[in-house]
């Protein structure tokens, strides 16, 4: 499905966009505070587009089945022409769901769980971030939880069909949600390339991403440098597109239970392991090697990620773990949740389509020994 892009930090293009793909009812779909504290709120009602504008807000961060259910009973009772997501990857990733399941027949969780149930294309969706980190506007998949579990939609009709940049609508996000978010793309980048489904253009989106986060996140979190905050909006899109073709592995696998269970925002619980992922996936061998194009394919890949780095695979670890660090983000378990840790909590929640996707096997026992080394 094409998407059409926008670099356009005044967001001089969203009116004719809108004016373009409705006339009457438009679902707007934000977050509670971000939605004003991002500044988008003004630049909205500066259109003179309310009373085109209908908005959802009342759900919670990490979509859960509930609340796109209400999602889509609002969608049902006002019939839109169009849908703006505007926020983080938690709101688009909402908007995604709504917008496509109100146009299927049957049951939300059962198409979630089955995608091949999906048959209707759904009214077109402009997606605007106010974090630099999911990259969930340029993918054709959405997360969503069940029962504490998590799911991902993937279908070609998920991926927005217009994508506006504005960095100046991440200006105020607070250091440590720029940092987490932030994060996440790294991650996302780093896994795009050693994940099992990637191929060169997925490493190519990866490679520039990690060398724009690498300068530039610190600066937008510990500088707010604006300059900074529009790189990382660059950086993000550019890891969301590199794992709409490879998805993600490992560290994300690992990371849900400890968003479900711990209550860890998402870019922080991925980074918890990644540099251990980092370490653990160059070490692999024909024995436990996941990887049809072999262990030297996959090595070659990681070797990348060293360059990037500016170091080699003795240090890379060590490397990686001090640059989380140095943006004020604590990557030990035992300093972050302090009491009542539950090892096989974690091992038994992981999500297993990710897990499959990293290039090395991996068992509960090596599992455990990543998660007892993070104490």
């Amino acid at each position: 499905m094409k998407q059409t892009v926008f670099f356009d930090n005044n967001l001089r293009d969203l009116k004719r966009i809108i004016n373009e793909n409705s006339s009457e009812r438009i679902l707007l779909v934000s977050a509670k505070k971000s939605y004003s504290s991002s500044g988008a709120e003004k630049i909205i009602n500066d259109m003179y587009l309310k009373q085109k504008i209908i908005r959802y807000f009342e759900f919670e961060q990490n979509p859960k089945i509930e609340d796109i259910k209400k999602g889509i009973e609002l969608y049902h009772k006002i019939k839109p022409e169009l849908v703006i997501a505007i926020g983080g990857g938690s709101v688009i990733d909402t908007a995604k769901l709504i917008n496509l399941l109100s146009f299927q027949e049957g049951e939300p969780e059962a198409i979630i769980k089955n995608s091949k149930l999906i048959k209707h294309p759904s009214v077109p969706i402009i997606a605007i971030p106010t974090t630099a980190g999911t990259g969930s506007e340029a993918t054709h998949f959405a997360v969503v939880y069940i029962n504490k579990i998590k799911y991902s939609l993937t279908h070609k009709y998920v991926l927005p069909n217009y994508v506006f940049l504005a960095e100046r609508l991440t200006y105020n996000l607070p250091e440590k949600l720029t940092a987490y978010t932030g994060l996440d793309a790294l991650s996302q980048a780093v896994e795009a390339i050693w994940a099992i489904d990637t191929n060169e253009e997925a490493i190519e989106y990866s490679k520039e991403a990690v060398s724009l986060i690498l300068k530039f996140l610190p600066q937008a979190v510990l500088k707010k440098n604006k300059i900074a905050r529009k790189q990382m909006l660059k950086a993000s899109f550019l890891a969301g597109k590199a794992i709409n073709i490879s998805k993600t592995s490992a560290p994300h696998a690992v990371s849900y239970p400890f968003t479900t269970h711990y209550g860890l925002l998402h870019g922080h619980a991925v980074a918890l392991t990644l540099p251990s992922f980092l370490e653990f996936n160059y070490n692999l061998s024909e024995i436990d090697n996941n990887e049809k194009r072999g262990v030297l394919f996959v090595k070659n890949n990681i070797e990348i990620i060293f360059d990037l780095l500016k170091t080699d695979a003795k240090n890379a670890k060590n490397v990686l773990s001090k640059f989380i660090e140095s943006l004020g983000v604590c990557i030990n378990i035992g300093e972050i949740i302090q009491k009542n840790f539950d090892f096989d909590l974690i091992i038994e929640n992981v999500g297993m389509a990710r897990l499959e996707n990293n290039p090395r096997k991996i068992n509960k026992t090596n599992l455990l020994n990543i998660l007892k080394k993070l104490f």
